[in-house]
């Protein structure tokens, strides 16, 4: 059983390139109650990756690191259904056009 409810409910692409994500967090094993999180991309070594605003410095995190990791993981699967899905549109859009 999964320990924390994560659930991402919109992914956007903004105008630089970069995503920005939303949603919910619930712990199912502390029995926390649901907290909303934004995360926004990086480029870290080439590669698009999820930070959660809000992490803050190490005395005021609102989010531990696992939640901090099960929300990254949440938002780069919802990030790459919508790049595949964009990818889908503009083949189909290619082959209409030829």
């Amino acid at each position: 059983m999964a320990r924390f409810k994560t659930v991402v409910s919109d992914v956007t692409q903004n105008d630089d390139g970069s995503f920005t994500a939303t949603g919910t967090i619930r712990d199912l094993v502390g029995k926390t109650k649901t907290k909303v999180f934004t995360a926004t991309t990086i480029d870290w070594q080439g590669a698009p990756i999820f930070k959660v605003e809000g992490a803050g410095n190490l005395a005021d995190r609102r989010f531990k690191r696992g939640e901090r990791i099960s929300i990254a993981r949440k938002c780069k699967a919802a990030r790459l259904e919508l790049e595949a899905a964009a990818l889908e549109a503009a083949k189909a859009a290619a082959v209409d056009a030829a």
